[in-house]
């Protein structure tokens, strides 16, 4: 997924969604109406002119400054795009997250087109930074904030999955981009995310390292997630084995989400783009 996608050509694809959501409540999905939820999205300041309403007097009563309140009435389905930036996600060329980044900026181009709030948040130890946006002109905020994107953790999905799932003010469609190497097992955080309701997507991303390690005879292999060494001995023995591990990990991952409905895709990083999305992401029922 080392190139580049021009993003028009994604234009007739859309998220596929099983269950209705709050906030659908006009425009595209739903069809037009007067109705629509208003939700705090963030502060400005105050100008003269301003509806003195909109001022939060408790952070003027503090600060001795005059703020206003932003809102956005929520219309789209709310799409969650949660990216793993642990450790292992920077090691392979290309690089789990940098596919992860590319195909943020797919699903987000995606999913504001059609109307659809988009949330991209770094999940690692704990959730990092996020960029909320709500119109395809707030795209280049959404590319920003995936340009900085590094990885800098170990991995801890079941708390920092679990972490947005209660922070988040809505539910919708929460979509993981990870490599899902946790020491600690993936399962717990995809499980919180099903718990509160989100419909959960997830993007299994895999290098071409991880399918044909290349490796000397003899070896000092780092732990990418723990920064742990051992020396091996690479040889055919240890080569069939590494691939029957790796082959039931994939297995099980598959097998672990179809039994919880949550879609799976498992994408290698140097798929180019285009076949990502146009075949391999529809036939996951991920996008139509």
């Amino acid at each position: 997924m080392n190139d580049r996608l021009h993003l028009p050509t994604l234009n007739t694809l859309r998220f596929f969604s099983q269950t209705p959501h709050r906030s659908e409540r006009h425009g595209e999905r739903r069809g037009k109406s007067s109705g629509g939820r208003m939700e705090f999205v963030d502060y400005r300041p105050y100008f003269p002119g301003d509806d003195l309403r909109r001022v939060d007097w408790n952070v003027a009563a503090r600060s001795d400054r005059l703020v206003v309140k932003e809102y956005v009435k929520e219309s789209g389905l709310p799409i969650h795009l949660l990216i793993d930036v642990s450790r292992s996600m920077g090691v392979g060329e290309p690089s789990a997250l940098e596919a992860a980044r590319r195909m943020a900026r797919g699903f987000a181009y995606v999913a504001l087109s059609h109307g659809d709030l988009v949330t991209v948040a770094g999940v690692g130890e704990s959730v990092g930074g996020r960029v909320r946006v709500t119109a395809k002109s707030a795209l280049p905020r959404v590319e920003r904030f995936l340009a900085d994107l590094a990885p800098t953790s170990q991995t801890d999905l079941g708390r920092s999955l679990r972490a947005y799932a209660y922070s988040a003010n809505e539910a919708g469609v929460a979509v993981v981009l990870s490599d899902l190497l946790d020491p600690n097992g993936f399962e717990s955080g995809l499980r919180s995310l099903v718990a509160r309701k989100f419909e959960t997507v997830v993007i299994h991303l895999v290098t071409p390292q991880m399918m044909t390690p290349d490796i000397p005879r003899d070896a000092l292999i780092t732990d990418a997630e723990s920064g742990a060494t051992r020396e091996i001995t690479w040889n055919d023995d240890a080569r069939r084995a590494y691939e029957s591990r790796r082959d039931a990990f994939f297995d099980h991952a598959a097998t672990w989400c179809a039994e919880r409905r949550i879609r799976y895709a498992r994408c290698r990083t140097e798929t180019p783009l285009l076949d990502v999305f146009f075949k391999e992401l529809r036939r996951a029922r991920i996008l139509v």
